[in-house]
């Protein structure tokens, strides 16, 4: 078998360094190469846009799991938007909403605001149902702040 690693050199200047096998201290991976019959099972599974259907645990937990990516973004504006997206629609969405969702997490957060915000053209592929949703959401103004009425009249 054939010995493969990712070799790289740690520190600073020309003289100063140490080397480092990144493959096998880093990630755990193993150093020892593929065989064709792993290379061939990859091609065997399904591809990432058919999602076996699920239970309600499994449909729970996947959304939870998009709850919690569209609220920790990055940058606040996405976070506010896209998370309160989510706080209204996930529990009502369907399998492929919520995939289609997903798609649409994937994406950069300077590509998506002006997306949402209809300051860019959508790509093809993430010009959907969910799409249209989360920009109607976008425009009935989520975030806008109501004063309570303390003494009604």
């Amino acid at each position: 078998m054939r010995r493969s690693s990712r070799i790289v050199r740690v520190g600073y200047g020309r003289s100063r360094g140490v080397s480092v096998n990144v493959n096998r201290f880093c990630y755990g991976y193993s150093t020892e190469s593929k065989g064709l019959e792993d290379v061939q099972k990859k091609k065997d599974l399904p591809k990432s846009n058919q999602l076996p259907s699920m239970n309600t645990e499994e449909m729970d937990s996947y959304r939870k799991m998009l709850y919690y990516r569209s609220k920790e973004r990055g940058m606040l504006e996405a976070d506010l938007l896209l998370g309160t997206f989510a706080l209204r629609y996930l529990p009502t969405m369907n399998q492929t909403q919520l995939q289609e969702f997903e798609k649409l997490l994937e994406q950069y957060d300077a590509d998506v605001i002006p997306w949402i915000m209809n300051k860019a053209e959508v790509p093809e592929e993430l010009n959907n149902e969910t799409m249209a949703l989360l920009k109607e959401h976008v425009q009935s103004k989520p975030m806008t702040y109501k004063r309570p009425t303390l003494f009604p009249q």
